[in-house]
């Protein structure tokens, strides 16, 4: 026990010796990929756990960039919490189905934001991709991904811990 008023002094035999062992567990940092191969091999195999932020200058395209990343990371069955200081969920989730249709359209033409957005009459093929975009949403990305529209009130750093917590309780799932 150390006195009042006095701090604790780390010594670093413990981690010499944890370093001395090749890949000692304790050590080993977990690596989320992204799904964007040259960003993933800059930060040696993708992201670490934890909060990360996006800053730009608006319509440099944050939004756009951190949900590719957010449904890249969910297919690979990663959960994503996406706080959005900027564009609303509806917007979000169409950008995302968009993003999905054009993947699923392996070289094809997806169905674009405003397709889904406007009143119009669907040609069958349209409606097969739109059918089957909806059909991988609800398989691969529904349970992963939760989007936080932060537009609306004032956001605090606790509330987004608060927020985590009770999505990982909730979720059942880090």
């Amino acid at each position: 026990t150390v006195p009042d008023g006095v701090l604790p002094v780390e010594m670093i035999d413990d981690y010499v010796d944890r370093f001395s062992s090749a890949n000692h567990p304790d050590l080993m940092i977990k690596k989320f990929p992204t799904g964007f191969e040259v960003i993933d091999r800059v930060m040696n195999g993708g992201l670490t756990a934890g909060v990360h932020t996006i800053v730009a200058q608006p319509g440099i395209g944050k939004s756009t960039f951190t949900l590719n990343l957010a449904v890249n990371m969910a297919k690979n069955n990663i959960p994503v919490l996406f706080f959005s200081f900027e564009m609303p969920t509806l917007d979000l989730v169409t950008k995302s189905y968009s993003l999905v249709s054009s993947q699923l359209a392996k070289g094809g033409e997806g169905i674009t934001f405003d397709d889904f957005r406007t009143e119009r009459k669907w040609t069958p093929a349209e409606t097969k991709l739109r059918n089957q975009t909806n059909d991988w949403v609800k398989a691969q990305l529904m349970q992963k991904i939760g989007f936080i529209d932060c537009k609306q009130t004032t956001v605090t750093a606790n509330m987004i811990a608060k927020t985590i917590e009770y999505f990982i309780q909730t979720k059942h799932q880090l």
